[in-house]
Order: structure tokens, then C-alpha cells, then sequence
């Protein structure tokens, strides 16, 4: 369906509307667990390892792994359940609509929490460290969103004082 032209919304709709069940047993879809199923390596057989890594044993908190520890890609690993031809077919649909929302990765964890329209995508005029949308509260009652760099921010005022 995804070759076809349908996007991962109109899928899951239609999943539902046939009754298939999802891993947990229930005919309950959404539009991420479908496109979950379209990025996997898996169905075509292969894996990769090391998506992600522990910081802290202690903690047990895991990040994606952007380049600070090794990844292992194992082609024909297992059966496929689907062909190659098929999921790498996908795979370029996918990354074609994608295309915009795409943004560079330096191996720097740089991107914060996109929860404002600009978030990730200014930039410090005087050192180029990111902005981060800060709120400062003028009086009791009224506040002041204003962007801040991140390098004095993280690093103290004196690394970016402009």
C-alpha cells in the first residue's frame, strides 16, 4: 500500500478496517507503528546493531547512538519477510517525503525538543551554537519568551557574552 502512494495514516486505517491485529493481539493502529514497520531493516532480512547505547549503567539511560559508539550492519542476517527490492523501493518513498524535515547531524547532540516553530534552527550569529526559546518573567504576571545561546547557556556566559 505504501508503494502505492498511501501514506502511513491511511494504512492504519485500513488495517484497522480489515481487523488485523498488531503484536500486542489488538486491531489497534496508528500512523508511527506503520511507519515503525516501513523503516525496519528487519523485514528485508538484515540488522543493524548498536542503534542505541547506555550512558549510565547506574541509571540504565539510552540514547540513540549518533556516532559515539560503533555500529554493526549484518546483511541477510535471517529470513526476509519481505524482498529487497520491495523495502528498498519504500525506503526511497520514505526519505523522498522526508526530505524536508531532514536536518544535518554533526555527531553533536544538538537538537532539543522541537516544541517551537524555530527550535533546532537558529543559530548564534557570534560563536554558531544553537538558540533555545527561553521564557523570562518580567513581573509576577507577565512572562518574555526569548532565545538564548546554548553555548552560554551550557558553558556560562563568558563563552558568548553577545
Amino acid at each position: 500500500m505504501y508503494l502505492q502512494g498511501n501514506g502511513c495514516g491511511t494504512i492504519a486505517k485500513r488495517l484497522v478496517e480489515l481487523g488485523i491485529k498488531n503484536k500486542r493481539g489488538i486491531v489497534e493502529w496508528h500512523d508511527h507503528g506503520v511507519m515503525g514497520m516501513i523503516k525496519n531493516e528487519k523485514y528485508k532480512g538484515d540488522v543493524l546493531l548498536g542503534k542505541t547505547f547506555t550512558v549510565d549503567s547506574i541509571s540504565k539511560r539510552r540514547l540513540a547512538n549518533m556516532g559515539e559508539e560503533n555500529q554493526y550492519y549484518i546483511r541477510d542476517h535471517h529470513e526476509a519477510i519481505v524482498s529487497r527490492e520491495i523495502w528498498d523501493k519504500a525506503e526511497e518513498i520514505r526519505l523522498k517525503r522526508a526530505k524536508p524535515k531532514l536536518m544535518q547531524t554533526t555527531g553533536n547532540r544538538e537538537r532539543y525538543t522541537r516544541q517551537f516553530t524555530f527550535s533546532s534552527m537558529l543559530e548564534c550569529g557570534y560563536c554558531g551554537h544553537k538558540l533555545s526559546r527561553r521564557t523570562r518573567h518580567q513581573t509576577t504576571t507577565t512572562k518574555k519568551p526569548v532565545w538564548q545561546c546554548m553555548n552560554a547557556t551550557k558553558n556560562g556566559i563568558d563563552n558568548c557574552p553577545n
